[in-house]
């Protein structure tokens, strides 16, 4: 099948892999454009376009779909379908209804639950012992398409938004092998989502990563892997950020006040139910340190409230 692959991020990747291995013609690769990050403000280019350039594959970067012209470029390549992992920007009704497959979604969660912008950070905040990967016909709504194929997965103890979203996306990559099959031989029904059962998922902030010590262990653990690798969970000392990276349960009894820091063979902080003991911290400015570091620099810190 010739069609477009519509992603950003490292983690679309793998399915853009998948397609081409199983022998689909990539026409063109769309992503966002390229964007100033840094302190020195230097423009960077998103890893799927990276992609495109080392494969020789066309690519589009435009900043939405709003011109006739842009959307007529799309439909210049002449393609069955278009494939979306992680892409970032709306398409219209002219593209959505403009193709002879359609324009085929990965959404990493079993929809209908956790439609919207951070699906694997919320199944992780809310302490879900599973998630999973759905292919979908996108529409005009907000991951409201009918549903071709979903995979359940099992939310790893200790597992990051990072990590989990990667391996989501993954299994995805293996899925739409399926559902393209599925939808050109007319063995795959697509089947319209229950709006009843939908639960829908916010776009986080920066604000959302900071740590409220009052909060119970397990939320502030869950947090802490659900936010990372953004907005990231920090808190405060003497005016300054510091960035929790990793942690982990502290099931031992102890008495700290919320925010409280303790040193011992550990770096121990109090919670509202007692404490977690913290594996990584990143200071204002600085590169990531363990724990064993944070305590050699950071000794004075020992009975200072954080927040």
């Amino acid at each position: 099948m010739k069609l477009i692959f519509m992603g950003t991020p490292q983690f679309a990747i793998p399915v853009l892999e998948s397609i081409r291995q199983d022998g689909h013609e990539v026409t063109a690769i769309y992503s966002k454009p390229d964007r100033k990050v840094g302190r020195g403000r230097k423009l960077s280019s998103p890893p799927v376009k990276q992609y495109a350039l080392d494969h020789q594959i066309p690519v589009e970067q435009p900043e939405n779909f709003r011109s006739d012209a842009t959307i007529d470029k799309l439909f210049s390549y002449n393609v069955e379908a278009l494939v979306v992992a992680a892409y970032g920007i709306f398409l219209p009704k002219r593209i959505i209804n403009g193709l002879n497959y359609g324009c085929l979604n990965i959404h990493p969660s079993l929809l209908p639950k956790h439609r919207g912008a951070s699906p694997v950070a919320s199944s992780i905040l809310e302490g879900s012992s599973k998630t999973g990967v759905t292919v979908m016909l996108l529409d005009e709504g907000m991951d409201t398409g009918p549903i071709l194929c979903q995979e359940e997965i099992m939310i790893e103890e200790s597992e990051t938004c990072e990590g989990l979203t990667l391996r989501l996306f993954t299994v995805g990559g293996d899925l739409i092998k399926s559902a393209i099959t599925g939808l050109v031989s007319r063995t795959m029904k697509p089947i319209p989502q229950d709006g009843t059962k939908a639960t829908l998922t916010t776009r986080f902030t920066k604000n959302d990563g900071l740590i409220n010590w009052h909060s119970t262990s397990i939320e502030i653990l869950r947090s802490i892997r659900a936010y990372y690798s953004w907005p990231g969970t920090f808190t405060h000392y003497n005016g300054k950020s510091l960035k929790i990276i990793s942690a982990a349960p502290w099931d031992k009894h102890i008495n700290l006040r919320p925010g409280e820091i303790k040193m011992t063979d550990e770096v121990l902080i109090g919670t509202s139910d007692g404490a977690i003991s913290v594996k990584e911290v990143q200071p204002n400015g600085k590169k990531i340190i363990t724990a064993g570091e944070f305590k050699l620099g950071y000794r004075s810190l020992e009975g200072s409230i954080l927040g």
